[in-house]
């Protein structure tokens, strides 16, 4: 595994589910997307953002969101938006 993956691991651990979930919501807002259209445009199933209010996004989510977004992963996960 490369050094990066496992430091997403370890991070994703430690990270506050919520603070991701209302850090998307911020900059999607600011964008003017839904939370809806912005899982249509990442590839995810309907709700999948939703519950990451309760569950950690898996590493590859996070990132087709943070693409989306045009923001960092690193950006959704400490909430420097």
């Amino acid at each position: 595994m490369s050094e990066n993956f496992l430091h997403f691991k370890i991070i994703e651990k430690e990270v506050n589910r919520k603070l991701i979930y209302e850090n998307i919501e911020a900059i999607a807002k600011k964008k003017r997307i839904s939370i809806r259209q912005l899982e249509i445009k990442a590839e995810l199933s309907s709700g999948t953002i939703c519950k990451w209010k309760k569950c950690n996004p898996t590493v590859g989510n996070l990132a087709a969101v943070a693409k989306v977004l045009g923001v960092s992963v690193t950006t959704l996960m400490k909430g420097a938006v």
